[in-house]
């Protein structure tokens, strides 16, 4: 493995033995590993990606030596889906930013990358078989750096995209870090800069420019047109070609359907195929797309306010439990047989405000929501990174890595200890993780009472508030 190279260079390496590996008899012992260093040699089992992140965690340097312990270590994580969510069709953070995640993600022992490509404000992948869509890889200028405060434009073009060269380098650069890519083009909501390119699939079929601007919009594809439908499944089953996808997260959240209650296609098809309502032809849809996934081997992924059934061959993605009825029907879907990922906005989205979301609240989260009975249906989770205020790879860090590092610990199920103690192994081991010393600002990174409410204030007026006061 690559990744080791660096740290036993000239220092006189022992050799690294594989055991034969064995396929996984269960999705829960996925990641599993045997280590024995001795003075032999290092013998590796099981799972090698994460049998090299726990090597790494025990070298010690000292006076430009390496040194390793005599030790045998066992291990395996508690959950098996342990991810990262990045989202850049909001902004772009690139190749190079994306592979100093993966190197990250490696280290702390994630083994899903969640890539979050296509959104109403950019689809950021340049596909030679679709031509057509370059034009919804860029927007004339861009919002950024507010809330509720004074917007800032920034003048364009927006213009970003992943070549197809691109994705198949970073592929082989996961799967070299043990980790699977999941791609995720939202439908038939949060579409609007694929339907920029082809207005006459959607209700309204008036042309309109990708959005500079983020929220919910109301633009979505026409399910009343045969053509439409096909154009979608085919570009998934592109770019389900193109990422070699075991698993393909199709969205169907937060789907507004005040266009399709004016279309009279839609309407058309309601009435023709003898569904109730606007919902019945959304979960249609759904259903066409996951058994169309499922035919090719792929398992589809769905967010919870989006999945009104259970998906018996699928996954729900649990981030929304505010609505009335949502935390309910997901409880009952899951303790029903729904395999589930949890993952909920005010315990796993790295890119809240910490006066939203303090390093104890993460620290506190536990996946295994109070009402799950049924425990063996929870997958793992989560940690989420939603970019419309992420303008810059150095604030992307401060928000999310520290985060991340709690989470990993509770995905894999290590015993953390005390807040304290474990607040301060990590601020000890911050250069192994991150690559840079970082500093645990507690009065910031975790606010109390008044002070909470006061920089939630500050935030919300200025979303680069805390991030700018860490820097002084």
């Amino acid at each position: 493995m690559d990744y080791l190279s660096s740290f036993f260079k000239g220092q006189g390496s022992l050799p690294v033995l594989f055991a034969k590996e064995s396929p996984a008899k269960s999705l829960s012992n996925e990641g599993s590993y045997h280590l024995i260093i001795n003075e032999k040699g290092i013998r590796i089992s099981g799972n090698r990606p994460n049998a090299f992140a726990s090597l790494l965690r025990l070298i010690v340097t000292k006076d430009d030596q390496t040194y390793l312990p005599v030790v045998e270590q066992e291990d395996e994580p508690l959950y098996p889906w342990r991810g990262v969510l990045l989202d850049e069709a909001r902004h772009y953070f690139g190749k190079a930013e994306v592979k100093r995640l993966l190197d990250q993600m490696f280290l702390l022992r994630y083994n899903v990358l969640h890539w979050h490509l296509s959104d109403d404000q950019g689809f950021r992948l340049s596909l030679k078989n679709y031509p057509d869509l370059l034009g919804a890889t860029s927007r004339e200028d861009t919002y950024e750096g507010w809330a509720l405060g004074k917007p800032k434009k920034v003048m364009g073009p927006y213009r970003f995209a992943y070549t197809e060269e691109d994705i198949a380098e970073i592929l082989s650069y996961a799967k070299n870090r043990g980790i699977e890519i999941v791609p995720e083009i939202d439908v038939p909501g949060h579409l609007s800069a694929i339907l920029s390119a082809h207005p006459e699939f959607s209700c309204g079929k008036t042309p309109f420019p990708v959005s500079d601007h983020f929220g919910v919009h109301s633009a979505t594809l026409c399910l009343g047109n045969p053509a439409a439908r096909a154009y979608l499944v085919g570009l998934i089953d592109e770019v389900a070609r193109l990422f070699k996808a075991k698993h393909f997260h199709l969205g169907f959240d937060e789907i507004k359907t005040e266009a399709m209650k004016r279309c009279p296609a839609c309407q058309q098809r309601i009435r023709s195929s003898g569904l109730k309502n606007e919902q019945d032809l959304i979960q249609s849809f759904q259903k066409e797309l996951a058994a169309h996934l499922r035919s090719r081997s792929i398992v589809p992924l769905f967010w919870n306010d989006g999945l009104k059934e259970k998906e018996e061959d699928g996954i729900v993605e649990v981030w929304t439990l505010l609505k009335p009825g949502e935390k309910a029907r997901a409880l009952r879907q899951i303790n029903h047989g729904q395999k589930a990922i949890i993952s909920p906005f005010f315990s796993t989205y790295a890119s809240n405000a910490y006066a939203m979301m303090p390093l104890r609240k993460s620290f506190a989260f536990d996946p295994c929501l109070k009402g799950i009975k049924r425990k063996e249906n929870v997958l793992g989770g989560e940690v989420s990174y939603w970019s419309e205020y992420g303008t810059s790879a150095e604030k992307f860090h401060f928000e999310f890595d520290v985060r991340s590092a709690i989470l990993a610990a509770t995905f894999w199920g290590e015993k953390k200890g005390s807040y304290k103690q474990f607040m301060g192994d990590l601020q000890a081991k911050s250069r192994f993780y991150f690559g840079r010393d970082v500093r645990i600002d507690e009065a910031l990174m975790n606010p109390r009472g008044l002070k909470r409410c006061l920089q939630l204030r500050h935030y919300f007026h200025d979303v680069d508030s805390e991030y700018r006061k860490y820097q002084l």
